[in-house]
């Protein structure tokens, strides 16, 4: 099975954030790694830390040089249903739910959901957490029919009220219900349940060759997948490699299992042993913060300043002057450098001057984190739409410059980086 068809089942098995992080965290014990806390004291091995959503892998060697650390996020934009979770509505039962991030809001609409997540289930010995996931889809965004919205193709904003609510039943139909029938218990022990509701689309190819990928969730779950495949495959090196997965990236990462935590921070120096091992690695260190970019848009290219970005370019690299991206000069070159190692293209993306963009988590951790950052992805379209759009060649360059990155070890001083 080639590394598209892997990226698939690894989109279609995470609904959400708690299934993205369980579906990492089994691959990781499938390939020998194994679950330690974050207070522990570990020796040379092969080791993973989670909390909450977060996860962090790493393999530690005795020469500890320094942290090759890459950082993406298992969180998408989505609906996130209320405590409540149902209400009436003109005989119709639907979901009491919100937006979660900056989705693309006419995506969303006349496009079949599925509802994922995490409930709190009693048990004899208290409440136990049980993933689930609808085999078809649960809810609708229905629209409005321009024959009764007379704006709907001119000047129509969707109401996150009135209008961006999902349909889910007659009557008689409870969503407490149907999440116990889904975790196969009585929704008296069900006690509480975060749920998500995503596309029920599943990743596709398509172009005159196959060449692009149409999925929901491809930021940042593009990067989770090409990150951790090239760590898994990596060589060892006098660094310490260490992947991590976050969560609540689309919402600013102020989440225990966030970058605005102190998780990162809390797992290195657990591998490091004693503050003074701690802040001597990061001296040497590099974190890439994996996260998608903007290509350039075939019908709008006026919107974009780099105009060279386009899908199947291969990695790209995000600079900003207020640094909402983190990417400056030392750590551009060290992911050209890695680049050209790897045999990888590279792309550079700034943002139009008059357009401010987005961010992404590398500003956030590195204020808790003094090390070289840059900001990295794929190059994609659409991003925040239900269905995004991605060339299939970059998730074989992600990956080769994620194998070549883990793979490697850096010597920073004020004259220059080596990179061996």
């Amino acid at each position: 099975m080639n590394t598209v068809n892997r990226l698939f089942d690894f989109i279609k098995a995470s609904p959400d954030p708690y299934h993205a992080s369980q579906v990492v965290c089994d691959r990781l014990t499938a390939a020998g790694y194994t679950e330690v806390q974050e207070y522990d004291t570990v020796g040379a091995g092969k080791y993973f830390v989670r909390r909450g959503n977060a996860i962090a892998a790493f393999r530690k060697c005795e020469s500890n040089a320094g942290f090759m650390i890459s950082a993406s996020h298992v969180d998408s934009p989505s609906f996130r249903l209320k405590s409540s979770g149902d209400k009436a509505s003109a005989g119709y039962k639907v979901l009491a739910s919100e937006r979660y991030g900056g989705m693309l809001n006419y995506t969303w609409f006349d496009r079949p959901l599925t509802l994922s997540g995490r409930a709190m289930v009693r048990t004899a010995d208290g409440v136990r957490a049980v993933l689930f996931e609808s085999d078809t889809p649960a809810a609708m965004i229905p629209s409005v029919a321009p024959h009764l919205n007379r704006k709907a193709n001119t000047d129509f904003v969707p109401d996150a009220t009135r209008d961006l609510v999902p349909l889910f039943g007659d009557g008689d139909d409870l969503v407490k219900d149907y999440i116990a029938k889904l975790c196969g218990v009585s929704a008296d022990d069900v006690v509480s349940f975060d749920g998500v509701l995503t596309p029920a689309d599943e990743p596709k190819l398509f172009g005159a060759r196959g060449q692009f990928i149409a999925s929901p969730r491809l930021d940042d779950l593009m990067c989770v997948y090409t990150m951790l495949e090239g760590f898994l495959a990596a060589d060892n090196s006098a660094a310490v490699p260490v992947f991590c997965a976050l969560d609540g990236e689309e919402i600013g990462s102020r989440l225990r299992d966030g970058a605005g935590a102190d998780f990162l921070p809390a797992v290195l120096r657990m591998i490091a042993g004693d503050e003074n091992t701690y802040r001597r690695m990061l001296k040497d260190s590099v974190l890439v913060s994996a996260d998608n970019a903007h290509a350039v848009h075939p019908n709008r290219p006026e919107l974009s300043d780099s105009a060279d970005v386009k899908l199947n370019g291969g990695i790209v690299v995000k600079r900003s002057a207020s640094h909402s991206y983190m990417t400056e000069s030392d750590s551009d070159a060290i992911v050209c450098e890695l680049c050209r190692m790897a045999d990888v293209p590279v792309q550079h993306f700034s943002n139009r001057s008059d357009l401010p963009g987005g961010s992404t988590l590398g500003a956030i951790a590195v204020t808790g984190l003094p090390v070289i950052c840059a900001d990295i992805g794929a190059p994609q379209l659409a991003m925040h739409s239900a269905v995004e759009t991605a060339g299939s060649a970059d998730v074989r360059y992600m990956t080769e410059f994620a194998k070549r990155f883990y793979s490697s070890a850096v010597k920073i001083t004020p004259d220059g980086i080596t990179i061996k």
